[in-house]
């Protein structure tokens, strides 16, 4: 008895074709985020999540086109079968577009030619002004800006300098067009046991400042920058500053860095350095696209040599490690050499006590 082979109908090989490609562009969607498990740093951390989502949510959309939505689509449009013989609109349109496909493809190489000369074109002209940042720059409406006036100023004066460049940046952009405006200034008290490597400032010369501008007020952050550079330079002259990342994108890609470049220098011997660091803070400075080139770590920071008479010192009974206490003590406070604690017998809190001169009378004598 013969046995009969039935071929498989064309509907079917017409649906395993569909198949087969739509696990092609499943396959090549998710390639395009292959790349960022290769990363390391921020970037990995940032697109990893993404990728995931993406790919959990494409392979999601396969299994749900190869099962639901079959069953959804017979569901829905089994009324409208009766109709099938009628072209539709869409029908009429797929019929005039295969039509003029077909001539095209008649003309294939002249296509070809014209597309490639196009996108020739395109890449001259358009390309060099296409960005290539993964995160382009973002006018978020906020400014930081850094304030280095000359090393070892008061705090005080520092405080002046900081109250000035905010009144012109409020004369600049327009004080109606602020929203809000935080500031820095020098560290942290000496009573607080922080460490400053973990401060945003240097010390009582430096002030960081940050200002949001209304949403909506039409001033664009660049062109309000280059303007404040030239209005603070001449409202505080020797003080040295520089614009910061302000929004979290950049300051995210900056790696958590304040400016965008970074240079280190290290060596055995300071004044080498120093020397060497001033030579290349010259050289770099040349280069016109780069702003607010300063040292990040002050190098000249204000000191005063004492010499100790020694042998008077032996004959008055008095020791260097008494007298470099009394140094502490009449300069900064005598809490760093002598901590002293008075208990409110009322309220059983407990304030410090200390003796101190006053900044403005260097020579008097402390009490």
């Amino acid at each position: 008895m013969a046995r009969q082979h039935r071929s498989a109908p064309p509907d079917n090989d017409r649906r395993a074709g569909r198949g087969h490609l739509a696990v092609l562009a499943l396959l090549s969607i998710l390639a395009v985020f292959a790349p960022s498990f290769f990363m390391v740093g921020v970037t990995r951390s940032l697109f990893i999540p993404l990728s995931l989502a993406i790919g959990f949510s494409m392979l999601a959309s396969y299994v749900l086109w190869s099962t639901l939505v079959p069953i959804l689509s017979i569901w829905l449009l089994k009324k409208s079968h009766a109709d099938f013989d009628r072209k539709s609109f869409f029908d009429k349109t797929k019929a005039r577009y295969a039509a003029w496909l077909q001539r095209v493809l008649r003309l294939r190489w002249a296509v070809l030619s014209v597309y490639a000369l196009l996108v020739l074109v395109i890449l001259i002209f358009v390309g060099r002004s296409l960005g290539t940042d993964i995160f382009p720059a973002v006018d978020a409406g906020q400014i930081k800006l850094r304030l280095r006036a000359q090393t070892g100023t008061l705090i005080e004066r520092t405080e002046e300098i900081a109250l000035k460049a905010l009144d012109v940046i409020s004369a600049e952009a327009g004080a109606k067009n602020v929203d809000i405006s935080v500031g820095y200034v020098a560290v942290q008290p000496p009573a607080f046991p922080v460490n400053t490597i973990h401060q945003w400032s240097s010390g009582p010369h430096e002030a960081v400042l940050q200002i949001a501008l209304k949403h909506g007020s039409g001033i664009r952050i660049a062109e309000l920058r280059e303007r404040l550079r030239k209005k603070l330079a001449a409202a505080l002259p020797g003080t040295e500053l520089s614009f910061e990342a302000a929004d979290i994108v950049s300051q995210i890609m900056n790696f958590g860095s304040a400016t965008p470049i970074e240079v280190a220098i290290s060596g055995s011997n300071l004044a080498s350095n120093r020397a060497y660091a001033q030579k290349l803070r010259d050289e770099i400075g040349k280069i016109p696209s780069l702003r607010g080139v300063q040292f990040g770590q002050p190098l000249d920071y204000p000191t005063v040599d004492i010499n100790i008479d020694r042998e008077r010192a032996g004959q008055l009974g008095v020791t260097v490690d008494q007298v470099a206490r009394s140094l502490v003590g009449a300069t900064s406070s005598s809490r760093f050499t002598q901590p002293n604690y008075w208990r409110d017998p009322v309220s059983g809190n407990a304030y410090q006590i200390q003796v101190e001169v006053k900044q403005a009378q260097p020579s008097a004598t402390p009490r």
